[in-house]
């Protein structure tokens, strides 16, 4: 007779006192002919599993895997006679490999938690550990404890053993063979999570995402970034960007805003123009993980553009951009037509300008400043946004010219007129206070 249990994720977040976004279940003692009979529908093509016919929630036979080939898919999978304990075994961490059973018909909990591999003990200790030696059979773990890492936070320790199954993945080559499309998508999980740096520190001595220990190795130590290294501020950049914006793409792009920096330091001595050498390092590593547009896009804008978007109201001896710079910026990103993207872009901002400190009270410091800068460029793009140009346009052809030139020209003065007037504004605001 067949037994049904919750395993997994759900067990994990139920004992740290979250709320589990999904059930996983395991059924032991049944088989693919049974499961069909009962109403599941088969679903999967690497490892297959059931849908539930009403819930649609996730039903897997228990199943053992075995190491035949390389990398994330050089598994088989053994259905027959297996037990609850060595499907348990051959799950990555002991804080997964937690189960309880359930009433097969009304799913209601039967009995008490079933843990083989001391993962409760493991949860009270805020410690990642593997299972069993199955865990260096995958190298997709070693992105997934990172992940888990960025999901938890630094308080959470990775076991010494655990560690060096995950360097020795690296070091054979397996981690390599994770095809672009599989650690994207781990990647952008991290991204959602609360820490997501994390998930670029745990990997940063793996070679995936080797600008992270770039910047790492790259110091700045200025009155704008009093930070150890460039990693420093980037983690904190992100980490801000996370609790602030929970919007993985911003999170992306605030990863990826000073990858010049590396490069600027190593040839220069200094940071200047990081904001264009940088653009190369972020379409390699999006073609390199096949990255989607909107985050490749972003990220590029925000490298591009966060310099000139941090002095658009004077910085140091720069004076306020011009009107007529700030419209060309305006059209380079595309404001006009994409104005949610542009918000973004100025969030990211925010986050770069908020992510800074050494020192506790240095951090702070920074986390407490205003970034007026973001509510002045939102005017300036609603300034914009709000010149008629139909009535520019129809004026002129009223006139009895028909230039589409010379109209263009007569809307591109007028949005910069507008772009004047918002700065005269704020100029004048900025004295009385």
């Amino acid at each position: 007779m067949s037994k049904t249990y919750l395993v997994g994720g759900w067990c994990r977040d139920t004992l740290l006192g979250l709320s589990p976004k999904d059930k996983d279940y395991v059924v032991v003692g049944s088989s693919r002919e049974e499961m069909l009979q009962k109403g599941f529908l088969p679903v999967g093509a690497d490892f297959e599993v059931f849908l539930h016919p009403v819930t649609k929630d996730e039903y897997a036979l228990a199943r053992v895997e075995r190491k035949e080939g390389v990398g994330y898919k050089g598994f088989t999978c053994d259905y027959r006679e297996v037990s609850l304990e060595e499907d348990l075994g051959r799950r990555d961490l002991s804080i997964n490999s937690i189960a309880i059973q359930v009433d097969e018909s009304t799913l209601e909990i039967i009995g008490d938690w079933i843990d083989p591999y001391s993962g409760i003990q493991d949860i009270k200790d805020k410690w990642f550990k593997h299972t069993t030696e199955a865990f260096a059979h995958d190298p997709l773990r070693v992105l997934r404890v990172a992940r888990f890492m960025a999901r938890y936070g630094s308080e959470w320790t990775i076991d010494v053993e655990t560690l060096q199954m995950m360097y020795d993945l690296a070091a054979t080559g397996e981690l390599a063979l994770l095809t672009p499309e599989r650690v994207w998508l781990e990647t952008q999980k991290a991204l959602t999570e609360n820490t997501p740096s994390l998930f670029f520190d745990v990997l940063k001595d793996y070679d995936v995402f080797p600008m992270t220990k770039s910047l790492e190795n790259t110091q700045e130590r200025n009155e704008h970034h009093p930070e150890m290294n460039c990693w420093l501020h980037t983690a904190m950049v992100m980490d801000y960007a996370a609790t602030a914006y929970n919007d993985s793409e911003i999170t992306w792009a605030c990863y990826t805003h000073d990858y010049g920096k590396p490069f600027c330091y190593n040839m220069y001595g200094n940071g200047h123009g990081h904001e264009v050498e940088g653009l190369h390092f972020i379409e390699e590593i999006c073609d390199k993980f096949k990255v989607p547009n909107k985050y490749r896009e972003l990220a590029l804008l925000v490298c591009k553009h966060h310099q000139k978007i941090h002095s658009c109201m004077s910085r140091g001896t720069n004076s306020w951009m011009r009107p007529k710079t700030i419209y060309k910026m305006l059209q380079e990103t595309n404001a006009m037509s994409k104005p949610e993207r542009f918000t973004k872009i100025l969030k990211a901002c925010v986050a770069d300008s908020k992510g800074r400190g050494h020192t506790p009270e240095q951090i702070e410091c920074f986390l407490n400043k205003t970034y007026p800068q973001q509510q002045y460029l939102e005017a300036c793009l609603q300034a914009v946004k709000s010149v008629d140009t139909k009535s520019i346009s129809g004026k002129i052809l009223a006139e009895g010219k028909k230039d589409d030139l010379f109209i263009g020209e007569a809307i591109r003065v007028a949005r910069i007129a507008a772009i004047k007037s918002v700065q005269y504004d704020w100029k004048n605001k900025e004295k009385l206070l």
